[in-house]
């Protein structure tokens, strides 16, 4: 049946009813009334939202920290109070401008709600938030949000602390940092010389985890900056400063999380589990449906959560694309599918790798390894793009549901993105480019080399496998091998260069197309800053995206920069998916908003368990071609 727009299938026919009687009569009864369990592959890197920068962290800081504003319903645009009592804006007089010697700037005031309490007990105060980002700025953890920060602070210029330094020196740095967010009385006072516009939308909204606010007092209590601006900042925290490297630990605060939201961290057994149960004090109350605890498992292998999904164990559970056909009219179950997803994913290449990396062997161009420079050759990168079949991945592993990438730009983005095809599985074009690399050497000596995902991801591993076996296949001397390491290793090895071959993705922060130009192709941005490559020239138009406000001049700026992305071969796009996800039919309350729509996060304080209900709530607004079939 069409319920608003929405094909509901039910699928369980008599015959079927009765050969399953007695699986139906012991689901009739929910189990784990007042839990919702997740099967996830992946765990949390950090519960500290300062360093949070992946979906995994983002999941569970989600259900425990707050912002100052949240996203209005079924609108990526417009913004109502959560922390803070007001939406500033020019019409109530709480953004005004001015000018210094540094540019224009614009001035934010913050209404703090009052007698918020932290998961500690402790008050919430306007300090609190100017902690919050302040902190942030002098951490800049390695490979972090905090770009975004800088980008409104500063301008998009400005892509991390470093910046900030050579533009004003060490003194100048600290005095501006300290001004960034300023106390008068109950409100918090933003200063901004960077674009208005991306403000909201990029910190300090309930989807931006780098932007909730922490508990100052407890921070400094248990470890984090001490609001000391003696040591020069950029300075690593083993040399005496407060720099952040990548990993989660980073943080004296990533195993310690204290929000202001519905749920609190019960415990965290690392490599197994985060538990969450409901914080009493909550201001919004416990009335109505809600579940007392959440539980997220991390599960890698597919067959067990199969089976703990199917056994009624799991509420929610990650489902391979490829594997999807085995749950599909399977009592019970409900899958949410045809959305629109702002992601995308590709194959990132990385010169200037760790010369200690186990992934490149010997370290060297003998056949028993490769150098830590490998990529640097363009042969090389290019023979790799032609060696991946993105049509193949998309009809066979995610079963038609996605497309070929055009490049790291999603194909939502329409116009913007440069919608011409420039590789694709070719096998003749990549024995060409693998002959004529390092000067015709590497056909006859051959190389070795390890590719890696990180583990549970079974769609990534197939990805690698693909490419390891299309490579092979070409010369008996080329050598690859495909391994996996845990979400919390992956991405710190990532960052700190050990890869070569790094198999990610990217879900938006917030929709503009910038939000992946910039990690993707700005010199400084999330993944080339490891890859090793980049342009100034291709930094400054990467800056005019983020400014441009006529839509012709923004298409054209992203069509210059991905061409010069895509003749280079840095990344090897892979597919654009629509989204899907699975969850139990007892679950209700469930939705996403776009900006969790290529992770899956979801609110879980939204969420309850019962025989009967509404099933998950979708948007029409946000996914208007969004599916939902259940049996």
């Amino acid at each position: 049946m069409h319920v608003g727009g929405v094909i509901v299938r039910k699928a369980l026919l008599v015959l079927s009813m009765l050969l399953v009687g007695v699986a139906l009569c012991a689901v009739a009864e929910v189990p784990y009334p007042e839990t919702l369990r997740i099967g996830a592959i992946s765990e949390a890197v950090t519960l500290d939202p300062v360093n949070a920068y992946d979906t995994s962290s983002g999941q569970q800081l989600l259900q425990m920290y707050e912002g100052l504003l949240k996203y209005a319903p079924s609108s990526i645009t417009d913004f109502e109070p959560m922390l803070a009592t007001e939406v500033p804006s020019e019409a109530n007089g709480r953004i005004t401008f001015g000018s210094d010697d540094d540019g224009d700037y614009a001035l934010v005031s913050f209404p703090i709600r009052e007698g918020v309490k932290f998961h500690n007990g402790n008050l919430l105060d306007p300090y609190d938030v100017e902690y919050t980002f302040e902190r942030g700025m002098v951490a800049d953890p390695t490979g972090g949000p905090q770009w975004m920060v800088y980008n409104v602070f500063f301008g998009v210029d400005f892509n991390g602390i470093g910046d900030v330094v050579d533009a004003f020196g060490q003194e100048g740095a600290k005095q501006k940092i300290q001004e960034a967010v300023e106390v008068d009385g109950n409100n918090a006072i933003f200063k901004l010389y960077g674009p208005l516009g991306l403000f909201y939308k990029s910190i300090a909204n309930d989807r931006t985890y780098w932007g909730y606010i922490v508990d100052k007092d407890y921070s400094i209590a248990n470890g984090g900056w001490p609001v000391d601006y003696g040591p020069d900042l950029g300075l690593a925290r083993e040399e005496g400063g407060y720099k952040m490297g990548p990993d989660g630990s980073a943080s004296p605060l990533y195993d310690k999380p204290n929000g202001t939201g519905p749920y609190q961290l019960e415990e965290w057994i690392q490599g197994q589990e985060v538990r969450l149960v409901k914080y009493d004090d909550y201001r919004h109350g416990w009335d109505g449906n809600h579940v007392d605890y959440v539980i997220t498992f991390q599960i890698p292998e597919w067959s067990t959560r199969r089976t703990m999904f199917e056994n009624g164990d799991l509420d929610i559970n990650y489902v391979p694309r490829q594997y999807m056909e085995q749950m599909v009219g399977t009592a019970g179950l409900r899958t949410v599918y045809n959305y629109a997803t702002a992601g995308n994913s590709g194959i990132m290449l990385i010169t200037d790798v760790n010369p200690e990396s186990p992934f490149i062997h010997s370290g060297q161009l003998d056949g028993q390894g490769v150098p830590p420079d490998f990529m640097d050759d363009i042969d090389v990168r290019k023979a790799f793009h032609y060696c991946f079949d993105a049509m193949m991945y998309a009809e066979q592993i995610y079963l038609g549901e996605a497309i070929p990438s055009y490049s790291q730009l999603p194909i939502v983005f329409g116009d913007a993105v440069y919608q011409t095809y420039m590789y694709g599985l070719d096998l003749a074009k990549a024995e060409q480019h693998f002959r004529a690399a390092y000067d015709g050497q590497l056909w006859d000596i051959g190389f070795k080399l390890t590719l890696e995902y990180n583990e549970g991801n079974d769609m990534r591993r197939v990805s690698m496998e693909i490419l390891e076996s299309t490579i092979e296949s070409l010369n008996p001397l080329f050598d690859l091998d495909v391994v996996g390491l845990d979400w919390a290793s992956h991405l710190p090895a990532y960052q700190s260069g050990q890869m070569m071959v790094y198999r990610s993705g990217w879900g938006a922060d917030y929709i503009h197309p910038y939000n992946f130009i910039q990690p993707y192709y700005h010199s400084q941005g999330n993944f080339m800053r490891v890859q090793g490559f980049g342009d100034p020239a291709i930094d400054t138009k990467i800056g005019e995206i983020a400014l441009a406000t006529d839509t012709a001049e923004l298409n054209r700026l992203c069509h210059e920069v991905q061409l010069w992305a895509l003749e280079g071969a840095y990344t090897i796009p892979m597919v654009d998916p629509t989204g899907r996800v699975w969850e139990r039919t007892w679950v209700h309350g469930r939705s996403f908003h776009a900006m969790g729509a290529s992770s899956g996060n979801f609110k879980a304080y939204e969420v309850w368990k019962a025989e009967t209900g509404p099933g998950f709530i979708v948007d029409l607004v946000l996914f208007p071609n969004m599916l939902m079939e259940e049996w």
